[in-house]
């Protein structure tokens, strides 16, 4: 039980019915209801038939996220996206649920195993530690979050304790659900490595040369002589607002940013390499250079 009380339920349920607002349209205005720790019931869920997202998350601790929707919000959730489905309407809203819970228990979520179960499944199948909170619209409960918790850490070594019995799962296994199936591995003990096991020697491995950060040789720069580069001459610039850009016309002048005879900034892939002043070679525009930029950076 006190693992489950540091679930931020409240704020995981406000998260979720704002996610639900967006979802459903702006005209849905949404509550959160006070939160409840304790297996599921009736009175926490929308009133008449309900569905059931389910979204699992591993890591430390197992557990999954559930949304519980009135048929009137499943339809609506349906109808918001073109695959008509309510998992894919709902795994962002228990994404966003998740990312709420998370700083308060590590846990590791994947979108691709949410899925739907029965409510009667969530209320009479399932064991372990719950936490939830109603989600109202005009004091009328539409939506639930329940979120549940199995603390399946092996026992410490030496421990005389029997084994736990294993956790029935509120949502069938991955592969069930159109998902790739996930092998789970019983934890295995590994023993502390010994000062001196037998058969067993260390290498010592030569240092690298003084200089060098790999076994190679440098190699000369020369290998990107024929990269090419664009080479830009910028005569200046300005910043004008929209309405003066739609504004222009032909034989509209533009002022820039420099002087008469300033310098012409040369860049090479946008970075300033030389100033230059502007020369005609045979009836073209060329760039004499007249210094050179360096960056000590």
């Amino acid at each position: 039980m006190a693992l489950i009380s540091r679930v931020p339920i409240f704020e995981a349920a406000t998260t979720m019915a704002r996610a639900l607002e967006r979802v459903l349209g702006h005209d849905i205005i949404l509550q959160t209801g006070p939160p409840s720790f304790g297996p599921p019931g009736p009175e926490l869920l929308p009133e008449g038939t309900t569905r059931c997202i389910v979204l699992p998350f591993t890591s430390d601790i197992v557990g999954e996220i559930t949304l519980v929707v009135g048929e009137r919000f499943a339809t609506a959730m349906e109808a918001s996206n073109a695959d008509a489905d309510l998992t894919v309407a709902g795994a962002p809203i228990l994404l966003a649920a998740a990312e709420t819970i998370e700083p308060a228990i590590h846990m590791s979520v994947n979108a691709d195993f949410a899925g739907e179960v029965s409510t009667e499944t969530l209320l009479t199948s399932v064991v372990g530690d719950f936490a939830g909170a109603a989600i109202l619209e005009n004091e009328e409960r539409v939506a639930a979050i329940i979120v549940r918790v199995v603390d399946d850490a092996p026992a410490p070594t030496g421990s005389t304790a029997p084994p736990r019995p294993a956790a029935t799962p509120a949502m069938p296994a991955p592969a069930a659900l159109g998902a790739a199936p996930v092998a789970v591995m019983a934890p295995v003990a590994v023993a502390a490595p010994a000062d001196s096991a037998p058969g067993i020697t260390l290498h010592e491995f030569q240092p690298l040369a003084d200089g060098h950060g790999g076994l190679s040789e440098p190699r000369s720069l020369t290998l990107l002589n024929d990269v090419h580069m664009e080479i830009t001459a910028e005569l200046g610039r300005c910043r004008l607002k929209v309405r003066d850009i739609v504004a222009l016309e032909p034989g509209s002048v533009i002022e820039l940013d420099k002087a008469a005879g300033s310098p012409i900034d040369v860049l090479v892939n946008g970075a300033i390499v030389w100033h230059g002043e502007v020369v005609v070679v045979d009836e073209e525009f060329g760039i004499r250079v007249s210094e050179i930029v360096v960056d000590d950076a």
